[in-house]
């Protein structure tokens, strides 16, 4: 089986990415939205969600939004990369209206913190949640637009929000992760078939795919099975085989010609650890660094 069968999860995510560039730019929306000089109100990397169905509040955004009021418009978007993998519109988190638009605000009390909870005179778009840092000042930046009302008194502070640096780290483990992940599971039950159906033998690499030192270069194991011949590419690459050198494999009884090599196994259990690995650091990273930040 060729390597490049490990690839195809990659092409996937990269024609998953290249459709939601497209889907935006068709519609005017920003790849990397950029703060404007003249907003009234301004904050970055915050946190909130859509009231639209189950999934919406559920999921939300995590200190990755940008929220800002300029030219009379409330704009709610995702910061780059998370305006990709049509994330926004999956989750209800790219808004633009104006703000005359706004039918309420409200303080909210809720068990992870505290939210603004945002309503709209139209019917066509659901109410949102967000947490903000000045509270306060985003209102104010309102006007008389609003109603304002709720369970608790609204917030006000000077105090910078935090940047997240780990942001763009965690979120290229989570996807690279996931595409290790991906790749290793997808092989893993071939290496088992191979392994309890197939008969053992020994290869010997009698030749190459492409020219030697070349970075694309493979080496190609000969075996035989009752007097005939056979071929089979090896994963080892430029500088890892040896021409004349021996590797293990496993052929199927019928047909003979499709065998695997035994170091499959060990390249995908590779994968899968490294994409573990990767998945738990985007994961549990933001802890780590606060832990030690102490």
């Amino acid at each position: 089986m060729s390597p490049t069968v490990f690839l195809l999860p990659l092409l996937w995510l990269g024609g998953w990415i290249a459709a939601s560039i497209w889907f935006r730019r068709a519609r005017g929306k920003p790849i990397i939205p950029q703060k404007p000089r003249n907003a009234a109100f301004c904050e970055d990397w915050c946190s909130g969600r859509s009231l639209r169905n189950g999934l919406t509040r559920v999921g939300g955004a995590r200190n990755c939004l940008l929220v800002y009021i300029s030219n009379g418009q409330l704009v709610v978007s995702p910061r780059f990369p998370f305006t990709l993998m049509f994330l926004p519109e999956i989750y209800g988190l790219d808004i633009r209206v104006s703000t005359a638009s706004i039918a309420r605000v409200e303080p909210m009390r809720q068990f992870w913190g505290s939210a603004l909870r945002i309503s709209f005179n139209s019917g066509d778009l659901a109410p949102i949640e967000l947490r903000l840092n000045d509270e306060r000042g985003f209102i104010d930046s309102l006007g008389s637009h609003a109603q304002v009302g709720g369970d608790r008194a609204v917030t006000s502070s000077e105090k910078p929000r935090r940047k997240y640096r780990l942001t763009f780290f965690r979120v290229f483990m989570g996807v690279w992760g996931t595409a290790a992940l991906a790749a290793a599971l997808s092989e893993l039950p071939d290496d088992v078939r191979y392994r309890r159906e197939g008969v053992e033998t020994v290869g010997v690499f009698d030749g190459h795919t492409g020219v030697v030192g070349d970075r694309n270069d493979q080496g190609v194991l000969a075996y035989s099975v009752n007097g005939r011949r056979y071929h089979l590419t090896s994963i080892q690459g430029n500088g890892i085989y040896k021409l004349g050198s021996e590797a293990k494999l496993y052929y199927l009884r019928d047909p003979p010609e499709e065998a695997r090599e035994a170091a499959y196994l060990a390249f995908d259990l590779m994968w899968l650890f490294l994409g573990l690995v990767a998945v738990t650091l985007a994961i549990f990273s933001g802890r780590i660094a606060k832990r030690f930040s102490r």
